[in-house]
């Protein structure tokens, strides 16, 4: 097992030990193998919520608040799974994205339909933080350094809840404590080239 593999199984325990639940970021995306390697780079301070066609994403999107999801990852071409609703394709979800969520949700285009996604990028980019990394080119350091992103605007949000003095209803988001588990950020160790040290 690999260091950063071991920091994982620490994090998890003591998510665990004090109910802290993990950051969760949409992710709408039809190629569940993607998923799989997204979920593989991911720490266990996050969490997927998975949407496999755009019909489940705008169905879901309805259904949230606006502060509902630190990070939203998005493909454009959505066809590879069964639908039986109209098909939906990534740029109509992120016009729901956002018309849904708050303008500081932080958003990755990872599709490969280079023109599809260099259209959603520029439209989203004039209203959200946005990021454009082809999946063809992703790996986990690049991955891991969007989620360092999402990572301190969740810390931010829980700042604004609690100078406002409003509940994060009964959730403890890892944000909150994950800082205070460990002696450096579990965003910044041994990640450097997305590869397990020796």
């Amino acid at each position: 097992m690999g260091k950063h593999e071991d920091r994982f199984v620490l994090l998890r325990k003591r998510m665990e030990e004090s109910g802290a639940l993990p950051v969760p970021i949409l992710i709408v995306e039809d190629d569940d193998s993607r998923v799989e390697r997204f979920n593989e780079w991911l720490p266990p301070v996050f969490r997927l919520a998975h949407c496999r066609t755009g019909g489940a994403a705008l169905g879901l999107l309805a259904r949230s608040g606006p502060w509902d999801f630190a990070g939203v990852m998005m493909d454009f071409d959505l066809d590879k799974q069964v639908m039986t609703d109209p098909y939906v394709d990534g740029e109509q979800v992120l016009d729901e994205v956002l018309l849904r969520l708050d303008r500081s949700t932080n958003l990755l285009v990872h599709s490969a339909n280079t023109e599809a996604a260099d259209r959603m990028t520029a439209n989203a980019r004039g209203s959200n933080p946005t990021v454009r990394i082809d999946y063809s080119y992703m790996d986990a350091w690049h991955f891991r350094a969007w989620l360092g992103d999402v990572w301190s605007e969740a810390v931010d949000r829980h700042d604004v809840f609690v100078e406002h003095d409003r509940k994060m209803t009964t959730l403890r988001y890892a944000c909150v404590v994950g800082p205070n588990w460990l002696d450096e950020d579990p965003l910044s160790f041994n990640w450097s080239d997305g590869k397990d040290e020796e």
